[in-house]
């Protein structure tokens, strides 16, 4: 169904009988009664709002002028008057925005609720302007809805392992999960009886993964692997209305659109910077060769018997292995070792020593035993290639391989300075549509927001979001005019 149940009870129709419901326990915002009977069928609904006059602005902006000129210092304090939490501040134009009611699990064809508040009069109240709202065709059949892990450590990537020749699970199988790149990324898990697997990725933007059993074997790819959705298919059956527009709106909506691409022009002046940390899985490793910085040699064989120490090579018949050894030790273990390109196991050893010298930027060395999360890794050999995306290496495309969306970039929004302290202010043209953003607003009283109009004038709109104490989310409005 659409929404919640926040109260019932059942009852008995008799003519002109009246239903009570104690508003105060009724949450704040656009709620639906709506009258069923005993087969679960909608007999009335209708839309009201148990708290309309209680509901206030919950942000107050302190200092705020009634209009700015163009590229012209905006100062302006907030009094978080709701006790709000999370507050995002963005100051854009008002065709851009969506959804400008008080609440945004609103239903009401996004109707901001100053609005209806403007349209009152004595004899007409909020609820009696929602009568003209139907509300949404609802379906009250309880259907399970798909479960889902909570994510505490890192996106969660999971799915299945199954035979190609006879489409069964394999179960107990030691998996990695590698991520390529010049950072690399892994974590190893194991599928259970029914050949279910979980991950978790902390990555950021789009990368491409690579999931595969960690064995010695040097055979084609036997086994298929499905992964899950990362979210639910049962999709809400909330109900699309005409898209209506003005001549009005649809000018500022070019306007908008011509902006951006102007803008987009002057890209490399305003490009806001991207904050992304990026760290290889197993720390720092015992040995670095930058390869570039080292003669030509002629293939990767040389290139590890040359300059790669502790680490030798074996051929046996027409297969190549590659032996990491302890530092000098009297008495030296035996261990496997590991050989990564990009960040991702490769278990043909042949199809690392017929890589390009002149593709490689560096090789790492860990010749320690190395462990992740109770599996035995062995000593590792890690090849970073120029490219940093396989390319160098003849890959085997039977092996399961996707692209991964993760974290979106973090963003530090950056506004042009027009301040008179500069000795010549830019001339790069400037048609912002979004003047100001922040996705984490402190609302101290010694805090401000700060930032400078564009070249473009006309209306602009104060978008304030905020968490409230019944963790609804709060959206106030205020209106920002830009004139020459």
């Amino acid at each position: 169904m659409q929404g919640s149940f926040v109260s019932s009870q059942e009852v008995t129709i008799r003519a002109a009988q009246s239903i009570d419901f104690n508003a105060a326990k009724l949450p704040n915002g656009y709620l639906i009664a709506t009258l069923l009977s005993k087969d679960g069928l909608v007999l009335a609904s209708r839309y009201f709002m148990a708290h309309a006059q209680e509901i206030k602005q919950s942000i107050e902006l302190i200092d705020l002028k009634s209009h700015y000129g163009l590229r012209e210092n905006v100062l302006f304090g907030i009094e978080n008057k709701g006790h709000l939490k999370n507050i995002s501040l963005t100051v854009t134009k008002p065709c851009l925005l969506s959804d400008d009611s008080p609440f945004v699990n609103t239903l009401i064809k996004n109707i901001p609720f100053s609005t209806l508040l403007d349209c009152t009069t004595d004899s007409i109240s909020i609820n009696d302007l929602l009568v003209c709202f139907a509300p949404p065709s609802a379906d009250y059949s309880i259907t399970q809805a798909n479960t889902y892990a909570p994510e505490f450590n890192g996106l969660i990537v999971s799915g299945k392992i199954t035979s190609k020749e006879n489409y069964q699970a394999l179960p107990n199988q030691v998996l990695s999960i590698g991520f390529v790149g010049k950072h690399p990324a892994m974590s190893v898990t194991k599928s259970d009886s029914l050949g279910n697997f979980t991950f978790e990725a902390n990555q950021f933007g789009e990368k491409e993964l690579v999931i595969q059993p960690l064995n010695n074997e040097k055979t084609a790819a036997n086994y298929t692997i499905e992964l899950n959705s990362n979210f639910s298919n049962n999709y809400a059956g909330y109900k699309t209305y005409p898209l209506s527009l003005s001549a009005e709106q649809v000018n500022e909506i070019n306007t908008a659109i011509i902006n951006m691409q102007i803008n987009a022009v002057y890209s490399s002046a305003s490009k806001p910077s991207v904050r992304q940390q990026e760290s290889d899985f197993y720390g720092k490793p015992e040995v670095v060769r930058p390869i570039g910085k080292y003669i030509t040699l002629v293939d990767m064989e040389e290139i590890i018997k040359e300059i790669i120490p502790f680490t030798i090579t074996h051929k046996r018949k027409d297969n190549y292995e590659i032996e990491i050894m302890e530092a000098t030790n009297l008495y030296p273990r035996e261990g496997k070792s590991m050989v990564l390109v990009d960040g991702i196991p490769i278990q043909d050893i042949n199809l690392v020593i017929e890589m390009q010298p002149n593709k490689i930027e560096r090789i790492d060395l860990i010749n320690l035993d190395y462990y992740m999360d109770g599996y035995y890794l062995g000593r590792l050999l890690s090849i970073i290639t120029t490219a940093g995306n396989l390319s160098a290496l003849k890959f085997d495309n039977a092996i399961f391989r996707q692209a991964h969306h993760g974290y979106q970039p973090m963003y530090d929004f950056k506004s042009p300075d027009y301040s008179s302290s500069l000795p010549q202010k830019p001339t790069i043209p400037d048609f912002r549509n979004v003047l100001y953003w922040n996705a984490n607003v402190s609302t101290n009283t010694s805090n401000h927001i700060s930032f400078f109009t564009s070249d473009e004038e006309g209306d602009f709109v104060i978008k304030v979001e905020g968490v409230n104490e019944d963790g609804q989310i709060e959206r106030n409005l205020f209106p920002l005019k830009v004139k020459k």
